[in-house]
Order: structure tokens, then sequence, then C-alpha cells
């Protein structure tokens, strides 16, 4: 009798020595697979518990937790009004060149002379017959050509005053005015230069002193202020000079 209850006693105490170690074993398994490093080129398996997987095939029910929702048309994540680019380019004030003219006019006076402002009254008249105020080429720089088609200087430097004009046609306007000759001789003289600046003439309201010394060159800014005038004939790198004043003045 007391041997069976020896032989009980040590079977019940090897069962509980061999659970023991076969916990410890599970503990000691578990423990070596998570700090096993990943193996370079692999992403770990680690699964986020509050992160919920989609079946393939349905959308997801999960709202944004972002702090920012996506703004509306023309709203920044501030909620500010964004405008659009042709409001941004109506926002720019636009420069009143009749304005400036007018009050260059009243610190610098009228005239002819270079710092005046060329007079309201300066009035050019186009091959058709219709009267042009030079007023109307405001707004960029003006390079007045002054001539006679019987003026030799004027016919030697028509050459040069076309490549000019074609040279600074994007930043400056370019005219020619003649002071005398009728219609016909007029347009021999264009068709002989073959000439498509724009052409004028006047009844003389530029004054005798032009008609007395030419050719003339008027050059005005964008406000109708006189930059430069010379006499004489000129070089195309004359007028190149007096393209970059009126340039430069308009600025």
């Amino acid at each position: 009798m007391e041997k069976k209850k020896v032989v009980a006693i040590v079977s019940i105490a090897v069962l509980g020595i061999a659970f023991v170690a076969l916990l410890v074993f599970i503990l000691l398994h578990n423990q070596s697979v998570k700090n096993q490093p990943v193996a370079e080129g692999e992403e770990s398996q680690v699964v986020d518990p509050q992160v919920v997987l989609q079946p393939e095939g349905e959308e997801s029910n999960i709202e944004s937790t972002s702090p920012e929702e996506n703004p509306a048309d023309g709203e920044n994540y501030s909620g500010e009004v964004v405008p659009e680019a042709d409001e941004l380019e109506a926002s720019v004030e636009e420069i009143d060149y009749a304005k400036v003219r007018e009050d260059l006019g009243k610190k610098y006076g009228y005239g002819l002379a270079e710092g005046k402002v060329l007079p309201d009254d300066v009035i050019l008249t186009d091959m058709e017959g219709k009267k042009h105020p030079v007023t109307e080429y405001l707004g960029k720089p003006l390079y007045i050509n002054l001539f006679t088609t019987w003026c030799g200087p004027c016919n030697a430097e028509m050459p040069d005053l076309a490549a000019t004009a074609k040279e600074y046609a994007e930043e400056m306007n370019f005219i020619l005015v003649d002071l005398g000759d009728s219609k016909r001789e007029i347009e021999s003289f264009v068709k002989q230069h073959g000439l498509t600046i724009p052409m004028y003439y006047t009844d003389g309201t530029f004054g005798s002193e032009y008609i007395e010394s030419i050719p003339r060159q008027v050059v005005l800014d964008c406000y109708g202020r006189v930059v430069s005038y010379k006499v004489g004939g000129m070089s195309r790198a004359d007028m190149q000079i007096l393209c970059g004043l009126a340039i430069s003045a308009s600025e």
C-alpha cells in the first residue's frame, strides 16, 4: 500500500515538472520569434489591431480622421478664398496715360522742346483724309520722322529708318509725317522706298521751324513727352540710340 502511494506521488510530480517545462519552452519560443530581425527586402507582417482590413471588391466605409478636410473649390485649407488668375490681373491698376500726360504737361509745359509734352493741337491726317491726334499713340514710345519727298537726306535715311522700325516694332510705334507734298507725291515716295511705316501729313501744326530744317526726328516717351528731337539725316546707329532713350524714359 505504501509502495503504491509513493508511485502515485512520484507520477504527479513528474507530470507537474513536465507541464512547467512545456510552459517555459512555449514562452521562450514566443520570445525568440518576437525578437527575430526582419530580413532585408521583407516587410514586417505585424498587423495594427486598429486597422480593419477591407474585403477585396468592397468600398471602405472608414472616414478620414485627418483634421483637415478637402477644401472646396476656390478655398485653401485655412478656409480663405483664393482669387482666380483673371481676378488677380483685374486687380492690378491700369496706367492712365492721358492723366499722366496731363500732369507732366502741367509740370513741364507743352511744346516741341526736349522735356516738354507735345501739344494737344498736333493733328495728323492719314492718306485717306482721316484726322488723328498724336495722343492716339499714348501707351508706347513714339518715333516721328518729319520729311519731304524732295529732301535728299530724307531719302537717304529711309532704308535705315525702315530697318529700325522693324527692329523695335514690339517696343515702339513709328510714323512718317510729310510736310507739304501732294498725296500723289507721297504715294510715289512710299512705293519707291517700299515703306510700311504709317504715313501722315500735316497742315503745319508742328510749327514752321520743322519745315525750315528737315529731316527731323521727334521721339516721345509713352506719355507723349519729348525725349529728343534731332535735325539732319541720321544713321541707323543714331536711330537706335534715340529708341533706347525713349524706351528707358517709358519704364
